[in-house]
């Protein structure tokens, strides 16, 4: 009597385990789902696990990416639409994927977690209506309902508190113009239609990168108000990652993403068997545009601590300035950098990146005040456009600024100062808020959709290295 007691108290505790806390659900649903596989818990399921409650706690945005076989789908399309409708089964989920086949797999797989008996116990209150339900189109006997569609499939006449995007484009189909536009503008123009309440309805995409214009790069390109969780198969600096409310996991650079799944050595191996193009896209999250690599990134140098400024040293700032803010104009740009003369040459120490798109009177307060704070040795700003007119007005209050003039083709320009990045003579920090973005550009040009930090570098180390000839001589 007393062994059935405490077996019931038990079952208790572990319901409610399952019901308050999504990692414990998403363990026992992936036993559910495949229970001939071992789970392997890693951290990088406690940080999807954190996004993911993020979003139910409020957050209307998330974008996941991740390599593949990494437990995303069964994560995000089973396991989280489960959680959620056990929760509140009046809840409305549109649930994405390249094709209806796969669509519908994910559906059967989150039915079977939430036909379970153990499901049924921990939510008692979700109940599946037979007569209105299929694989693909579940229905609640509260009204909600998860339903499963491809890209392109017909939505009329359904909405969703929840829209879940998972993997939206065949890995063959990424490097067609035509099949990347086809999804993006069918998420433009229809799927993001379908949310019940525009301003807070969810929507979740989770997919590995293959294209630097895919769904991920679209969506992130377009609006600011997307939390990203963006997890390489192994990290190419160092990285913290928050796992919790007051928790990280600080990735290294060069460490595995789940080393006892996929070693260093097998990823290796992947990246033979797939290539580098496609293993940085899909296992790196780093697509790189066919006509880029120009630059590699082990040419750069990595600092852990600025520089203290050292007798010889000069700040610089080097401003690329755009005269429009529309949606699809470039940005301003401006590059801060510590010069330093050693013995085998001139070193570049990029100290902050600043990219934003700005009216003109934005734009000066903001030149104002990156001198402000780094009281530069030298301000360059491009004799152009709204450069130009900044110049002027500037220069009229003895700013002092040096107007730089460019000539030739922009792709030209770099590759004249690509000898001085693969000598190792650009250093970058090993950690900063703009340092993903920066490296990208950098890595994708020619091909990539902007250049703006790319033409502020271009004109910095040709000032720069001509500074440095004029001393020499």
């Amino acid at each position: 009597m007393i062994n059935m007691h405490l077996e019931a108290e038990s079952r208790q505790v572990l319901d409610a385990l399952l019901r308050l806390d999504f990692a414990s659900f998403l363990r026992k649903a992936m036993r559910e789902v495949s229970p001939s596989d071992r789970l392997l818990w890693n951290w990088h399921l406690d940080a999807i696990v954190y996004e993911l409650e993020s979003v139910w706690g409020g957050a209307t945005r998330l974008a996941i990416n991740i390599p593949p076989r990494s437990l995303k789908s069964i994560s995000v399309s089973v396991a989280f639409v489960a959680w959620c409708l056990g929760h509140d089964p009046s809840l409305k989920f549109i649930c994405v994927s390249y094709n209806q086949a796969l669509a519908e797999e994910l559906a059967r797989q989150c039915l079977r977690v939430m036909r379970s008996g153990w499901y049924q116990r921990v939510f008692p209150s979700t109940q599946l209506d037979r007569a209105k339900s299929s694989p693909g189109h579940f229905v609640t006997t509260k009204g909600g309902f998860r339903l499963a569609t491809s890209v392109e499939g017909t939505l009329t006449g359904f909405g969703a508190d929840f829209i879940i995007i998972d993997d939206p484009i065949k890995a063959e189909d990424a490097q067609s113009e035509t099949a990347r536009t086809r999804v993006n503008t069918w998420y433009d123009n229809t799927l993001v239609t379908r949310l019940n309440q525009k301003n807070t309805g969810r929507i979740v995409l989770v997919m590995h990168r293959l294209h630097i214009d895919d769904l991920t790069g679209h969506v992130l390109e377009k609006s600011e108000g997307w939390r990203h969780l963006c997890l390489p198969a192994i990290a190419q600096c160092d990285v913290e990652i928050a796992t919790g409310d007051s928790t990280v996991y600080c990735l290294k650079a060069g460490e595995a993403l789940h080393g006892a799944r996929e070693s260093i050595a097998a990823l290796e191996r992947i990246k033979a068997d797939m290539g580098p193009h496609n293993f940085g896209a899909q296992y790196l999250q780093e697509p790189v545009a066919a006509s880029g690599n120009l630059v590699r990134r082990d040419w750069f140098r990595a600092y852990d601590y600025e520089p203290v400024r050292q007798a010889g040293d000069q700040v610089v700032i080097s401003w690329d300035t755009a005269s429009k803010t529309a949606e699809m104009n470039s940005y301003s740009v401006a590059t801060v950098w510590l010069m330093r003369t050693l013995a085998h040459g001139k070193q570049y120490y990029l100290l902050e990146v600043v990219r934003e798109r700005l009216e003109y009177t934005d734009l000066r307060n903001r030149v104002l005040g990156l001198r402000a704070k780094w009281s530069p040795n030298y301000v360059l700003i491009e004799d152009k456009s709204s450069g130009q007119a900044l110049l002027q007005e500037l220069n009229r209050e003895g700013f002092g600024a040096i107007a730089v003039t460019v000539e030739g083709e922009k792709t030209m320009r770099f590759i004249q100062q690509t000898p001085i990045i693969s000598q190792g003579r650009v250093h970058l920090p090993r950690q900063a808020s703009w340092l993903e973005d920066f490296i990208k550009e950098l890595l994708q040009f020619p091909g990539g959709k902007h250049d703006d930090q790319v033409d502020s570098v271009s004109q910095f180390l040709k000032w720069a290295e001509g500074q440095a000839r004029r001393e020499f001589w």
